[in-house]
């Protein structure tokens, strides 16, 4: 999966590789993600602490805590906010599109399944 998540972001354009970067780094979902980057393009006065680095979910429940999987803080660097603040502001559909137009669904490497392992379950993988 690192091999595949590498090799992926040689090949696109580097403001959509910042999103598999991003979503690698916080361990967000891929659709929590996209959120999470429009949040710190849009309204990041109450989604970022900038005292603690660290985006706070817990201001957006409906969109981070889950039955399943809840995300109340993450810690980020300056790096991490600058994947962020580089990244397009679109949604799963537009970057799947993306990568299909590359080829880079075949097989089924691509499943949403795989995209919404967060990085600790990649590690495991």
């Amino acid at each position: 999966m690192l091999t595949w998540l590498s090799d992926t972001c040689r090949t696109i354009p580097s403001d959509y590789a910042n999103i598999l970067r991003f979503c690698t780094l916080t361990g967000l979902r891929l659709d929590e993600a996209f959120q999470s980057i429009h949040l710190i393009q849009n309204d990041p006065a109450k989604y970022l602490n900038k005292g603690r680095l660290t985006l706070e979910h817990f201001q957006y429940p409906s969109i981070f805590v889950r039955r399943t999987k809840k995300a109340f803080i993450s810690l980020v660097t300056e790096e991490i906010l600058k994947l962020a603040k580089d990244s397009p502001d679109c949604g799963y559909n537009a970057f799947r599109l993306m990568l299909k137009r590359r080829d880079f669904i075949e097989h089924g490497l691509l499943s949403q399944d795989i995209l919404h392992l967060s990085s600790h379950e990649w590690h495991r993988v």
